[in-house]
């Protein structure tokens, strides 16, 4: 997956934490390029996220579908305080979507 701000830059160094009926299951710190990966079975999975060890985001995401592993680039846009920014996807059609939004939300409240 990639980490995104709300502009759409992806964002190096962030904790991306998996976890499953309260038992953790995978981390991973994003590159410089905001992308990590790891390997976790399909199923219904709480994400945290953390931005130099605060917490910046929670959600609950799916993973796959049917039995064994299913690769998926998940894309994960944080927002800016004071923004009503914070999204997953896997498809790039609702990411172009939501990057569109959220660009607006920073306009009108830098004006």
């Amino acid at each position: 997956g990639t980490v995104y701000g709300p502009s759409g830059v992806s964002l190096p160094q962030i904790l991306v934490q998996f976890s499953r009926e309260g038992k953790f299951v995978a981390k991973a710190k994003t590159d410089s390029s905001g992308k990590f990966e790891f390997k976790i079975a399909p199923g219904l999975y709480d994400v945290e996220l953390l931005f130099f060890g605060s917490k910046a985001m929670d959600l609950k995401v799916r993973v796959g579908r049917g039995h064994g592993f299913h690769s998926a680039r998940l894309r994960i846009v944080l927002g800016l305080s004071g923004t009503r920014c914070g999204f997953a996807t896997t498809s790039s059609k609702e990411f172009k979507q939501a990057i569109k939004r959220f660009e607006g939300q920073l306009q009108e409240k830098q004006h």
